[in-house]
């Protein structure tokens, strides 16, 4: 049998559902074999059921005036968030005349390098393509290709399946 201060300290968990299925079952042993402890729980239900039918107390104006006062002196005792450092800087640039072209030039700057990027890393094409024999050749030369039963379970492949058209245009390049 459980002790009674263990039971007595789940009776309010267990009051409200809060318990797990095996000390649910531990508790109700221990209630139905223990009248001190059932006692403590009929407590706890009155108590619950006393509180649950009394009607929550409404503040008075005077709560209120003071909770709105005293919610108006906290926010204003908050410092205003800082600016963005980007804002700061336009608000810096702004407020000097002669710095007022610069965020043209910046964006102007900016498109510029874009571009030049772009372009580098632009894809070329090769300095020089194989013919069509030559990779034709290549993939004969692959002993896995041997083997399409094997190149079929692993999925689609263009290049495989466009060997044939390979060979007969190189056949036709040749003759």
């Amino acid at each position: 049998m459980a002790r009674c201060g263990e039971i007595q300290d789940w009776l309010p968990a267990y009051l409200e559902g809060e318990v797990g299925a095996a000390m649910r079952g531990r508790v109700e042993a221990h209630l139905a074999e223990c009248a001190p402890c059932a006692a403590e729980l009929a407590e706890l239900r009155l108590a619950r059921a006393l509180v649950e039918s009394s009607p929550a107390p409404e503040p008075t104006p005077e709560f209120w005036n003071v909770f709105r006062e005293d919610v108006r002196r906290r926010i204003a005792s908050v410092p205003p968030p800082r600016p963005a450092a980007v804002r700061r800087l336009l608000a810096w640039i702004r407020a000097v005349p002669s710095l007022q072209p610069l965020p043209a030039l910046g964006a102007a700057a900016a498109l510029g390098l874009f571009l030049a990027l772009a372009l580098v890393q632009a894809p070329r094409p090769p300095a020089e393509i194989a013919a069509a024999g030559d990779v034709l050749e290549i993939g004969m030369e692959l002993e896995v290709l041997g083997d399409l039963e094997i190149l079929e379970l692993l999925g689609d492949f263009d290049l495989i399946e466009s060997l044939p058209n390979l060979a007969r245009a190189s056949a036709g390049q040749s003759a």
